[in-house]
């Protein structure tokens, strides 16, 4: 890679992207090892670029109330319910002493960071919002009885299967007990869980190499009541866990020399700053779509391109545990209650899951018709069929694209776009509501579409484009997405669903058919008067 090209180079046939100027860490940190089997594209992004946190940053709020807890426990383990507040303000100096003595790091409380309403985020909004994650909280709800703190933040470093390793053990009690602080949700999933348990496992072969007897190693969720979750550590599981870590902390020494990375889209796509630049970003659902729109990388920025990369590429990545499981690998293990069958190897065509009798009992249960057979299926005893007709101008190809990219691209439609989010949103509505109020659910679409272009059309003429053939019931397919790609239709819709919400004559029983279809009608004048009176403050 030459000066002048991206500093981030993506791969337009396969999920990989190329870095300059990335070297391999010295020594790895367990979220150093965990955000590389996430996704490596996600670890290089930490590695290379500057990601300011925003207003509610987990990291940062995590980091407080650590700091937090390491004062109290640090200063005064006596006190089994501190005033968490009072603990916030010690544990930002206790962490800004330790900045200085090491000659680096960020400063525990950022500067600069605005609400989404632009107001910005002073020092005590940051304290107080990080002492309300530990509210509540007792110490004692740790070990279930007091504390006899050993040590607090303590470093430890070592060699797992090869790797240089580090980290810091929030808690070690003088009774071998190790303690993770958690200041997050308790993990659902059972990987989530084996993550952690990972950590903790780290942590005991590191202690366990500087001669430190751990006799228990569990993660507290000080948001979750106290809630504790042990860690399994067996040899079989001290195995199983040093083997991730030589594989992992190997492949990341390949993929650094390489300067190539692997790309591995996911639902936590919406939550990475690549977001809105990956080109494999999986982003689906309303709150995925607005969370990517608030990453802080555009598309435009300059250190990003999409290209294609001379030669093959293979990180050899793996964690060393099972297999993970796809969507459709779990949605069938729950409907035969057992376990997932063994992946084929990657040269086999794959297996149809929905073939099977509880598969096809899977889709006519949710209304699903199941596909015809493709031709290379049939047996080739027919004579073959006549060339297939063209589709007819106005149907598109489906694509996955961005919510903020245009409806149709190319002839394909965008499935992704903000557009046709907001017409199968608006369309389960008026389905809910015609079957509430016995309506015809066709008709009611299309009376919902026409208020909320109404509701639009009374607050930003200047800007609500006509859409042909709507006010027919035969809307130009074209112009309707173009003008539901719009926000501010979207917030008509919620004007008027919030309005209609609040009205006792379309509530279930109180109007049907006719009547109930006047209610949406009579709901978005009202909702235009709403949205005119705000925009008259602004006009102001």
């Amino acid at each position: 890679m030459t000066e002048t090209e991206p500093l981030m180079l993506f791969d337009a046939d396969r999920p990989l992207v190329r870095a300059a100027g990335v070297h391999a860490p010295r020594r790895l940190s367990f979220s150093q090892l965990s955000a590389f089997t996430q996704c490596p594209g996600r670890w290089l992004t930490s590695r290379l670029l500057d990601v300011p946190p925003d207003w509610q940053s987990p990291l940062v709020l995590g980091s407080l109330a650590h700091g937090a807890l390491e004062a109290a426990v640090h200063e005064s383990p006596q006190v089994n319910a501190p005033d968490w507040r009072v603990e916030v303000e010690r544990g930002v100096e206790r962490i800004r002493a330790r900045i200085r003595e090491r000659g680096w790091g960020d400063d525990p409380l950022p500067q600069g960071v605005t609400r989404p309403d632009g107001s910005v985020v002073t020092d005590t909004d940051w304290m107080d919002a990080a002492a309300g994650r530990l509210d509540g909280f007792e110490l004692d709800m740790a070990l279930g009885r007091p504390l006899t703190p050993a040590a607090t933040e303590r470093h430890t470093e070592g060699v797992i299967d090869g790797i240089p390793v580090s980290g810091e053990v929030d808690y070690l009690d003088r009774s071998g007990d190790v303690v993770d602080w958690k200041t997050g949700r308790v993990p659902s999933r059972p990987s989530g869980r084996r993550a952690h348990a990972d950590q903790l496992r780290v942590y005991r072969m590191l202690l366990g190499d500087e001669g430190v007897r751990v006799a228990s190693a569990a993660d507290v969720y000080v948001t979750a009541g106290g809630t504790r979750v042990e860690a399994d550590l067996s040899h079989e599981a001290l195995e199983s866990t040093a083997r991730w870590v030589g594989r992992t902390g190997r492949a990341i020494g390949r993929a650094c020399e390489a300067r190539v990375f692997d790309l591995t889209p996911s639902p936590l796509c919406p939550w990475c700053p690549l977001a809105r630049v990956c080109p494999v970003a999986r982003i689906s659902g309303v709150r995925g779509r607005e969370t990517a729109g608030c990453q802080p990388f555009a598309p435009s920025d300059p250190r990003f391109a999409v290209g294609r990369l001379s030669g093959t590429h293979d990180t050899g990545v793996s964690d060393g545990k099972e297999p993970r499981m796809t969507d459709t690998d779990e949605l069938m293990a729950l409907m035969s209650g057992g376990t997932p069958a063994s992946k084929p190897k990657p040269e086999a065509k794959p297996a149809d899951p929905w073939a099977s009798e509880a598969g096809r009992a899977a889709l006519d249960k949710w209304g699903v018709d199941e596909p015809e057979d493709k031709p290379e299926d049939k047996p080739d005893d027919k004579p073959k069929a006549e060339p297939k007709v063209k589709p007819k101008a106005g149907r598109w190809r489906p694509s996955d694209g961005r919510p903020y990219d245009a409806p149709v691209i190319n002839g394909s439609l965008n499935v992704a776009s903000y557009a046709v989010t907001h017409l199968e949103l608006t369309a389960a509505h008026a389905w809910r509501y015609a079957a509430e109020h016995s309506c015809d659910p066709h008709e009611t679409f299309l009376v919902w579409l026409k208020a909320q272009w109404a509701v639009a059309q009374s607050v930003w003429p200047e800007l609500n484009p006509p859409v042909s053939g709507l006010a027919e019931g035969r809307p130009d397919p074209a112009g309707l997405l173009g003008w539901a790609q719009h926000t501010f239709v979207r917030d008509a819709d919620r004007a008027l669903r919030d309005l209609l919400d609040a009205d006792s004559t379309s509530q279930p029983g109180a109007a049907t058919g006719q009547t109930a279809l006047d209610c949406v009608t009579d709901a978005a004048r009202r909702a235009g008067q709403a949205l005119q009176a705000a925009r008259a403050l602004l006009d102001a």
